[in-house]
């Protein structure tokens, strides 16, 4: 059994709770019991970043039971989330289905403890490529959209002497390393350097017309 605001108390012989109270009994003729309830004073309205990694969720707020109706709290906490945009408070964690809450303005009725989740938007943002030191070839910037996997555009430069070997997020290789097309998941503004390999070659030496003497190849990086 339920009743909203309520918590149940056991059962009673009276309605009003001034007969017999019974935890278990027997009997030889038919009883009516009647569910004895405690109301409860509040209902709390509890809020969660729903995946947010900066800020803090606003305290929960208390709702007396005989007045359900409040306005829902502001985001006093400054949630952020990294690579997408706040829209406001949801009544379920995937954001859709439910209702919605503009923070500080939409009132909200409830009728037991409640939970509330931060609604996120993905944000769009830009991946561009750096030849660094490519000798030809152009790249267009590359459009993600964050927590979605999408694989790099395969590349687009070459260099005289070298091998294209791959991305990195800093120019010199220290940072994060990527495959050429590799599929990635990022969540805000990137730029990926090509990395190049230098590649060995031989240095012939032709007599021309020499009468004696031989002379190998010469390996160059």
């Amino acid at each position: 059994l339920v009743l909203a605001g309520n918590t149940f108390a056991g059962w009673n012989s009276a309605a009003n709770g001034t007969g017999t109270t019974y935890t278990s009994y027997s009997t030889s003729a038919d009883i009516t019991l009647y569910a004895l309830w405690n109301s409860n004073s509040t209902y709390r309205i509890d809020y969660s970043g729903n995946g947010n990694n900066g800020g803090s969720t606003p305290s929960s707020q208390t709702v007396p039971t005989g007045s359900p109706t409040t306005t829902v709290a502001s985001n006093t906490g400054s949630l952020t989330r990294t690579g997408y945009t706040f829209l406001g408070w949801y009544s379920n964690s995937s954001g859709t289905g439910g209702s919605s809450y503009t923070p500080g303005v939409t009132s909200i009725t409830v009728a037991a403890n409640t939970t509330l989740y931060a609604n996120w938007s993905a944000n769009t943002f830009p991946v561009s490529f750096d030849s660094n030191t490519a000798t030809s070839g152009s790249m267009s910037n590359q459009t993600y959209t964050a927590g979605t996997a999408q694989s790099l555009t395969s590349n687009g430069f070459t260099r005289t002497g070298y091998n294209f070997s791959g991305w990195n997020t800093a120019a010199n290789g220290s940072g994060t390393t990527y495959s050429n097309a590799e599929s990635i998941t990022i969540y805000e503004t990137m730029t990926v350097y090509a990395q190049w390999t230098a590649t060995t070659f031989p240095i012939s030496f032709d007599s021309n017309t020499a009468t004696s003497g031989s002379m190998s190849n010469q390996t160059f990086t």
